[in-house]
């Protein structure tokens, strides 16, 4: 009987340490894919970023394009309207702090 239960042991305490490794594996790889999830939100959030100031590039140009009928008078405007936009984002830097 003693045997029986030595058997038993051995083979709860196989089965444990195959656990205690399958959990060592997972966590690992789940700190691996927390990284990688971490990377790609601030590749996404910098490709949005990217997507508004070209958005708003293209709005730009749009309104020089509507007031202006001149080459000359489309790069004023926009160099104008470009002006304005920093002046505006330095106003609300200024206001968030």
């Amino acid at each position: 009987m003693d045997n029986k239960y030595e058997k038993l042991a051995n083979r709860f305490e196989t089965k444990l340490k195959h656990l205690i490794a399958n959990y060592r594996l997972l966590k690992n790889e789940n700190e691996k894919l927390a990284g990688e999830v971490l990377k790609l939100k601030n590749e996404l959030m910098q490709a949005h970023k990217s997507v508004i100031e070209l958005q708003e590039k293209c709005n730009h140009l749009r309104i020089a394009n509507s007031l202006a009928t001149t080459e000359e008078e489309k790069m004023m405007v926009k160099d104008q309207l470009g002006k304005m936009v920093r002046e505006i984002d330095k106003c609300i830097a200024l206001l968030t702090e």
